[in-house]
């Protein structure tokens, strides 16, 4: 489950993932179909500034723990893999160490490990056929 602070937090973290599934009415397509095609077609560097413009919408307080917002976005993440059936594995332990995230698509597999940055994200990129 996820620990979620309060309830500011826990509004934005269903406002977002709502968003994601709504109908975007400009691309006629939720938008999370559009981190799947990132994926599947491994344009890394869009999937990434994808999931980064989404994550920066959710307002967490300031004193809260590093340590809870992370496991909050690796859990968020996670659920976007899970809703697009994709194969999603969490904190994954090998013999060198722990991978925060481990997505695999048919043709790709993607190991993410997730670092806080303070630097401004810009909005997602949009669909283009």
């Amino acid at each position: 489950t996820l620990r979620i602070p309060n309830r500011e937090v826990a509004d934005g973290i269903l406002d977002e993932l709502l968003d994601m599934v709504k109908m975007d009415t400009a691309e006629r397509r939720p938008s999370i179909l559009t981190l799947a095609d990132y994926l599947n077609n491994a344009n890394i560097d869009s999937a990434v500034l994808w999931i980064h413009s989404h994550l920066a919408r959710i307002a967490y307080p300031p004193r809260l723990s590093q340590k809870l917002i992370d496991y909050n976005f690796h859990m968020i993440i996670f659920l976007f893999a899970r809703f697009l059936s994709l194969d999603a594995h969490m904190e994954v332990h090998h013999h060198r160490g722990r991978t925060d995230l481990e997505i695999s698509t048919a043709r790709f597999n993607y190991v993410f490990e997730f670092k806080k940055t303070d630097r401004k994200v810009p909005p997602p990129p949009t669909h283009k056929d």
